[in-house]
């Protein structure tokens, strides 16, 4: 008798030249069944090994799941996505608050009036604060702390090279930052000019007589300079530009108007409140006389008259 006490296999008695052999052959079921006390019963559902697991993190801003696989199970907490703009807080998604400027909170006031204090945001978000040089005082001049306020100061002297002007027959020296002229004397850089004598202060030499008569303008002038008397002396003075409308005469270089033909007769012409007679010379409207006043004086055919 062959029997394995198994009711889920098929028990068999065979025999061959050798003798007899029991057989207990596994009772086959299809997919999804398998045998249970001698009958094909459908498979249970597979047990989750996370069944039993629990996985919390106590960050409400955290998903928290349980995985499992041939090493065992693990916990994992995957935080909460928000939009741009938005963090999540107490497990939702809220609009972030507006950034606060470190620099809100600090006074970069150093005392000197003469520098612009700015604070800056470095990198780490620290606030900085960087004085910066006023320049607003215009050329050769510096901002100064006077009394608490600032003011803009004659810049001090650094060497005599500074110091000097345009004129050859006078000599500056730098003295405790301040430009002092220094007395003409005969040093070989610049002349003392003996009695009867004058510099010249377009050469810096000494002549011996004035180089011209005082107020009188026998300096010869040019497009872009006045030359005029002066203690004997020809300075010169930048001229000043013609007002719309008018040109430099190329040979009196008065302010004038090129619209005339030479032969022109006089005409008359009332300027600023004045009353001028006006002469065509070299193509261009000159003033022959002034008349005067516009309310005293009268011109006629481009000559003054009595009114």
């Amino acid at each position: 008798t062959c029997n394995d006490d198994n009711a889920c296999t098929n028990d068999s008695c065979t025999s061959d030249e050798s003798g007899v052999e029991c057989v207990f052959t596994p009772i086959v079921c299809n997919n999804g069944f398998s045998c249970v006390e001698g009958n094909c019963v459908e498979d249970p559902e597979p047990v989750d090994p996370c069944t039993n697991v629990t996985c919390n993190d106590d960050n409400a801003c955290t998903n928290d799941s349980c995985t499992s696989d041939e090493s065992g199970v693990e916990c994992v907490f995957t935080p909460v996505t928000c939009e741009d703009g938005f963090t999540c807080s107490e497990g939702n998604c809220v609009e972030d608050p507006e950034p606060v400027d470190p620099c809100t909170f600090v006074s970069c006031d150093d005392g000197d009036p003469c520098t612009i204090d700015t604070c800056v945001t470095t990198e780490g978000d620290l606030a900085r604060c960087v004085p910066v040089s006023r320049e607003d005082c215009g050329d050769g001049l510096v901002c100064d702390n006077v009394e608490g306020a600032a003011q803009c100061v004659v810049a001090p002297c650094a060497d005599d090279a500074e110091c000097q002007d345009e004129n050859p027959c006078t000599q500056h020296r730098c003295t405790d930052g301040v430009c002092e002229l220094v007395p003409n004397l005969r040093d070989g850089n610049l002349p003392a000019c003996e009695p009867g004598e004058i510099c010249d202060a377009f050469t810096g030499d000494c002549v011996l007589t004035a180089l011209c008569d005082e107020g009188q303008l026998p300096c010869e002038s040019n497009n872009e300079y006045v030359r005029f008397c002066e203690g004997g002396q020809c300075l010169e003075v930048e001229r000043v530009g013609c007002q719309e409308g008018f040109e430099r005469h190329p040979d009196t270089f008065e302010c004038a108007q090129p619209e005339c033909t030479d032969g022109d007769p006089n005409r008359c012409e009332t300027i600023s409140g004045a009353v001028y007679s006006i002469r065509c010379d070299s193509d261009f409207w000159v003033v022959n006389h002034v008349c005067g006043d516009i309310a005293e004086s009268a011109c006629i055919a481009g000559e003054c008259v009595s009114p």
